[in-house]
């Protein structure tokens, strides 16, 4: 079988006064091709006229590098006409449009080097805070053993496997526009939850019948009810998330 060939756009300039695009105008057609389109030059304050009637695909990446072009043509005065264009890709050119003209960029204030280091170590300290607070409360506990971690970490790989190997599968059989990314990335979100809880619950059953999770046998030498102390260190660690949050 062979592979298929990559979308790749293009462009041809048969004139001073007119622009041709060919191909996929997507986000793996058009590559290096902005660095291209910036090296060209027209005739200043003419007419220019943009062929599309070649485009054979066309997505938001591609209709910004058009939108680049058509506006370094407006900002040197020359007028510009698009020709052969589909509907659908007219109108999107025209949403895009639309949307950074209503959408001016916004002017952030410039922070000193000391307010970002501020900031910056306020953010560390928080998280570190968090985190000694969960340790913490649960090495006073006592409610979670060093076995319970090494058996909730050898699960991750596991889980992580899964989920890479869907969302890979997924993004393969992505095609045409925008709109396919994200219905592939929904694709890979519903069809990875199912597979990673029948996978836990396969380890749950596999680590209760070898007895290796501490919690699992404290629980049976009570006689089915919790040890008081891993009670009140759970509610200890809920109430110190909600102060957190």
């Amino acid at each position: 079988m062979k592979p298929l060939p990559e979308p790749i756009a293009a462009f041809a300039q048969p004139s001073a006064h007119e622009l041709v695009l060919l191909g996929c105008w997507t986000a793996r057609g058009i590559g290096t091709l902005n660095h291209s389109l910036e090296a060209l030059r027209f005739s200043d304050r003419n007419p220019v006229v943009v062929d599309g009637a070649q485009i054979d695909a066309l997505d938001t990446a591609g209709v910004w590098i058009v939108h680049r072009v058509l506006k370094r043509l407006r900002v040197q005065g020359a007028a510009t006409e698009l020709r052969g264009w589909r509907p659908e890709f007219t109108k999107l050119l025209e949403l895009v449009d639309e949307k950074i003209a209503t959408s001016p960029p916004r002017k952030l204030r410039p922070q000193s080097a000391l307010v970002r280091l501020g900031r910056g170590t306020v953010d560390v300290l928080d998280e570190v805070s968090a985190m000694l607070s969960f340790i913490g409360e649960t090495t006073l506990a006592s409610a979670i053993t060093l076995t319970d971690y090494l058996a909730g970490i050898g699960k991750a790989p596991v889980f992580a496997a899964i989920i890479a190997i869907i969302g890979c599968f997924q993004g393969f059989r992505t095609n045409g526009g925008a709109d396919s990314v994200g219905r592939q990335t929904t694709r890979s979100v519903l069809h990875s939850i199912f597979p990673v809880i029948v996978t836990d619950g396969l380890f749950s059953v596999a680590f209760s019948i070898l007895d290796l999770c501490d919690a699992n046998r404290n629980y049976r030498r009570s006689g089915g009810h919790r040890d008081s102390r891993s009670v009140d260190a759970f509610r200890r660690l809920r109430r110190a998330c909600r102060r957190r949050s």
